[in-house]
């Protein structure tokens, strides 16, 4: 896929999760994956802004990307660059789930007891075996990551609002 608009949250803001998701030869487009019980595999994307809750995210062979994620386990890249993670935006969690604010409760698949940590910014990079931090990820800084306003009345589209004109709005000209 190029420059494309993909929203696939709807089948699962008020139902069963999909059981897992594989999103692979996607440039300049934005994804809105929704909630996935299982594993999240993201191959050979660029240049791209992708939205998901998952158990398991793995992201191989990606760069410039954008990535609001939920992730109830370590998020693991290999072979990217300029990946950069912020937490699931608020406006998508009470989406997801009509008067909750705890995402994590809901991630659960057998218990309920015990609420599932959101560990979006503790990622393991398998290209990257040193002490130090690795120059493939970041954390994306607060004041670049899409605003809730943009979540809830740019990206859904509407009348008279274009695929281009959301790219552009959510920063992929």
């Amino acid at each position: 896929m190029n420059r494309c608009i993909v929203d696939m949250s709807e089948p699962t803001a008020h139902g069963t999760p999909f059981a897992g998701l594989t999103l692979q030869d996607i440039k300049k487009s934005l994804i809105v994956a929704g909630h996935v019980a299982g594993a999240v595999h993201i191959t050979d994307v660029e240049d791209s802004i992708i939205l998901v809750a998952s158990r398991q995210v793995r992201i191989h062979h990606c760069t410039n990307v954008d990535l609001y994620l939920h992730c109830a386990s370590r998020p693991i890249i290999e072979d990217c660059s300029n990946v950069m993670f912020a937490p699931i935006p608020k406006v998508h969690v009470s989406f997801y789930h009509e008067n909750s604010h705890d995402l994590s409760e809901r991630m659960q698949e057998t218990s309920i007891e015990e609420p599932v940590e959101n560990q979006w910014d503790q990622v393991d990079d398998f290209k990257w075996l040193k002490s130090e931090p690795s120059p493939n990820w970041s954390i994306l800084p607060e004041g670049a990551r899409l605003k809730d306003d943009i979540w809830k009345t740019v990206v859904p589209g509407g009348p008279g609002v274009g695929l281009k004109d959301i790219l552009q709005k959510v920063g992929l000209k």
